[in-house]
């Protein structure tokens, strides 16, 4: 046995494996033998020494290359414990972002609490009546673009009840009122749209674009000459809206 069963201290960063135990098993020794070897080297080697053995120190058995192989499986074994360490605090540290998917339903989320707060503070009676003033301020703006566009006079009406799109200087007959786009009439009920509008008012916009609150011909009119503001209320009253037409240009803001 202890021909071919020793201690070797040449082979560096080696310990005391599993696998040379099996080894020596393996090769016809028993497993007194083994541990009779292991009590003869006790007395050099302390248990602290045993437990963390020293890197020079390797148990060898007989046959060729056996330090090297056990040399090479623990720098193996230490190669993939960092390997595995390196692994874990990669993953700690990961911090995944959001998908395309996410972004939306957090965008879809955000814009329902927001109609819902909306809803909250501004009421129905409100919304409504700032979309008809939107809805009247395009049909004015639509007014002027006719006048501009067809080289006459073309202009809007408001009296207690009605407003609506004429042509030419005599906007109360009847055939010079043009129904406005998306309108099923003529002359546009207020109080379908539930709203009324103060002061009533007539606005003539010439060939430029240019408004006038009376126009009969080039040289008998009356342009405007400050801003003409007109106030939108739901019925029953609510938060009144106001819109503006500018002198000179028309502009409505």
């Amino acid at each position: 046995m202890t021909n071919h069963y020793h201690l070797l201290i040449e082979a560096p960063q080696a310990n005391l494996s599993t696998g040379s135990l099996d080894a020596a098993l393996t090769w016809g020794y028993t497993l007194k033998e083994v541990m009779d070897c292991e009590s003869l080297h006790d007395s050099r080697v302390s248990r602290a020494e045993k437990t963390r053995p020293d890197p020079k120190r390797v148990w060898r058995l007989s046959g060729r290359g056996s330090a090297e192989r056990l040399c090479r499986r623990n720098r193996e074994d230490r190669h993939h414990s960092k390997v595995k360490d390196v692994k874990h605090i990669v993953k700690k540290t990961d911090r995944r972002g959001f998908t395309l998917i996410e972004l939306m339903i957090i965008l879809i989320l955000a814009g329902i609490i927001i109609a819902v707060v909306i809803s909250g503070v501004t009421g129905p009676s409100e919304i409504d009546t700032k979309a008809r003033v939107n809805v009247i301020k395009n049909h004015l703006r639509y007014a002027q673009s006719q006048a501009m566009k067809r080289g006459a006079i073309w202009g809007i009406k408001c009296d207690s009840t009605h407003y609506w799109l004429f042509k030419t200087t005599a906007p109360d007959t009847p055939a010079n009122q043009v129904a406005l786009p998306g309108e099923s009439s003529e002359k546009i009920q207020l109080a379908d749209n539930k709203i009324t509008m103060t002061p009533f008012f007539t606005i003539f916009f010439d060939a430029t674009g240019r408004p006038y609150t009376a126009y009969t011909d080039e040289q008998a009119n009356t342009p405007l000459v400050a801003i003409l503001t007109i106030t939108v209320d739901s019925t029953p009253a609510g938060t009144p809206e106001t819109l503006a037409i500018t002198p000179e240009t028309g502009f409505i803001p």
